[in-house]
């Protein structure tokens, strides 16, 4: 049986605390400043008639922000 390959490796801690998820590569999957709020930033950005496709969750700190904003978000997911 063939072994599963793990996304993240490990996870770093953000300037403001919150966890981030880190790749194998190294690299982090969100900002290691402040996330979440750089996350609302770009969804005060978007109009609730507008579609986006998002592609990867990463930490959830976009989902958090498009969920206060009152924004329609889909889900596709691939099973694993």
């Amino acid at each position: 049986m063939a072994e599963k390959s793990v996304l993240y490796f490990t996870t770093k801690q953000a300037k403001n605390g919150d966890s981030v998820p880190v790749f194998k590569s190294g690299k982090s999957c969100n900002s290691l400043y402040n996330p979440q709020h750089e996350a609302d930033m770009l969804v005060s950005t978007c109009k609730e008639s507008d579609f986006y496709l998002i592609a990867g969750i990463g930490a959830g700190f976009i989902i958090e922000s498009i969920f206060s904003k009152k924004l329609s978000l889909f889900n596709f997911e691939n099973s694993i």
